[in-house]
């Protein structure tokens, strides 16, 4: 269900009054059962209006007969009055989940394709910055959930795990979450690899905001921000799908990490950085004095040659990024992958970012398209020896 930024804004200014540590049985969502505006908000249908952790001393949904007002205690001020026939009201019980369970990682993921995970974590030599006792090296878990602004990218919600988090061998999953994902200028990014390792170094004194999540364990789920997330094990309920009107977008593989390859089409980064962050081993560069280009090789789960080459797999989902760039030819982002799986992860992620097919005469292939700020940037997908080759260009990463 797709939150209007407005709706999303006023529950992050809600929640940054209220400590993190506020936890609860229930959760109480209130919906859109259709378009409607207030003085506060603009709504459509199916978007998350608002939502009350049972026990919240803070702020409450106040029956009012034929309307519903929220109220914040701290300022003993009414936030807004919404008719009840325009709202739908849903209760989500919250439950532990056990430690055996979640091992060392559980993932779920929503009936739009949206991530999360909870995990075990290490500092990996960094550190949070302001954090105190509760972000020390102590803490074993956290939690990451992705969740999709209006304008369609992918923003990190994510919090270690304190102790008062785990009791009796179960991890409680059922309040505010204080969010210490990037920097509020790169929350595009998890601040973890899949193995759980720390990337960057957190700044816990800004940028600050909670979350209500919870795991329900009825339907194997994690909530967050009114949507259901559900454990990779099982199949999302149908009835779930066909609410939103949307089905699952092709899942990316864990070890193919997309989002941090395709942040170089748009971004002057470093490539080289970028990839190894990611978990890319630097193969070498090619030079080919003949055409006047180079072409620049990584490499993951396989090995290959500095012209891009593979020349063996290892177990995981294998793939190559190269950079290119020749005299008089366009920047280009090169991604050799060896899989179905990974070639519709690659295909959906293209058109998540406005990328649309198109025909070229001159091409025996797939032919993407799209045009940012008055730049076309083009991307195409054709079969390899052992795999497909895609290639984006012009790009901005160096």
């Amino acid at each position: 269900m797709k939150k209007t930024l407005t709706t999303i804004a006023f529950l992050i200014v809600c929640a940054t009054m209220v400590s993190a540590q506020t936890r609860a049985n229930r959760i109480e969502a209130y919906y859109a059962k259709k378009d409607f505006a207030t003085p506060y908000m603009k709504v459509k249908k199916g978007d998350l209006v608002a939502e009350v952790l049972t026990g919240d001393e803070g702020f409450s949904m106040i029956d009012k007969g034929s309307t519903y007002c929220y109220h914040n205690s701290y300022t003993e001020e009414d936030e807004f009055t919404v008719p009840k026939a325009n709202v739908e009201v849903k209760y989500y019980q919250c439950s532990p989940l056990s430690l055996a369970e979640v091992g060392q990682c559980i993932n779920f993921v929503s009936a739009d394709g949206l991530k999360a995970r909870i995990f075990k974590w290490s500092l990996n030599g960094h550190k949070f910055i302001g954090g105190g006792e509760i972000l020390s090296s102590t803490s074993s878990y956290a939690i990451s959930v992705e969740c999709k602004t209006d304008n369609g990218t992918i923003n990190y919600i994510e919090d270690p795990l304190d102790k008062s988090f785990i009791q009796n061998g179960k991890i409680l999953i059922n309040g505010y979450f204080a969010d210490f994902s990037s920097p509020v200028s790169n929350r595009n990014k998890s601040s973890y690899d899949m193995t759980g390792k720390l990337l960057v170094n957190r700044d816990c004194r800004r940028d600050i905001s909670d979350y209500t999540i919870g795991y329900i364990g009825s339907e194997k789920a994690l909530y967050c921000l009114g949507k259901l997330y559900y454990r990779t094990e099982g199949n999302t309920p149908a009835s779930e799908t066909a609410a939103n009107e949307t089905i699952a977008a092709p899942q990316c593989p864990a070890d193919l990490p997309l989002d941090d390859i395709f942040e170089l089409i748009d971004n002057e980064i470093d490539t080289g950085e970028q990839l190894k962050a990611a978990g890319y081993k630097y193969v070498g560069e090619y030079a080919d004095e003949s055409s006047r280009s180079v072409i620049m090789t990584w490499c993951r789960n396989c090995t290959a040659n500095k012209r891009g080459n593979v020349l063996s797999f290892q177990s995981g989902t294998s793939s190559i990024v190269n950079y290119y760039f020749g005299m008089g030819d366009f920047t280009t982002l090169i991604i050799e992958i060896f899989n179905t799986t990974a070639r519709d992860a690659i295909v959906a992620k293209l058109k998540e970012m406005g990328f649309k097919e198109d025909s070229s005469p001159s091409f025996n292939g797939d032919y993407y398209t799209r045009t940012t700020s008055d730049v076309e940037v083009s991307a195409t997908m054709e079969k390899s020896k052992k795999g497909w080759v895609f290639k984006i260009f012009p790009i901005n990463a160096q």
